[in-house]
């Protein structure tokens, strides 16, 4: 068994994905985080960066994302 991991098609309707973008873009955040490292979870400002337009996880969304990378998490 290989240790490699491997990129793979990923086939996504774009009517998904700008549903996906719709509610992303609705999102109720919390209050920030009371300390300045990641002992309550993500920074707040690190998951609002993820998923504003135009970040990782919209780049190649067309329908066919081959693999997402470089996330921290």
């Amino acid at each position: 068994m290989s240790n490699l991991i491997e990129p793979f098609p990923l086939h996504i309707p774009q009517a998904q994905l700008d549903d996906l973008a719709q509610r992303l873009v609705q999102t109720r955040w919390p209050d920030p985080e009371t300390v300045c490292d990641n002992s309550q979870g993500p920074q707040l400002e690190s998951l609002r960066a993820l998923v504003e337009p135009g970040s990782l996880l919209f780049k190649n969304a067309p329908d066919s994302v081959a693999c997402l990378s470089g996330s921290p998490y």
